[in-house]
């Protein structure tokens, strides 16, 4: 069974809740390579969490910034905690 979901969304707008499911995978590993920054369609960026469905506890956060000139390319940074600092 997939043990691990990841949750993807925009700085400025978040559905919630499983709104902003994208999918369940058996490893973190898997997870983090799932997330494709650059769905992000937000120019102010946006933020991941991979769950834990077993204990039920975000394991991981990613913070997904724009890149300049053009800002349409994103780049995410996984070890974010809870207050938005880096790990």
């Amino acid at each position: 069974m997939s043990r691990f979901a990841l949750f993807h969304g925009d700085c400025y707008y978040a559905n919630g809740g499983w709104d902003d499911f994208k999918g369940l995978y058996a490893t973190v590993e898997e997870a983090r390579a799932a997330l494709d920054p650059n769905d992000t369609k937000s120019p102010s960026g946006g933020w991941a969490h991979i769950v834990d469905m077993e204990t039920r506890e975000v394991i991981d956060r990613a913070e997904i910034e724009c890149e300049p000139p053009n800002y349409r390319e994103h780049t995410a940074t996984w070890g974010i905690d809870a207050d938005g600092f880096r790990l």
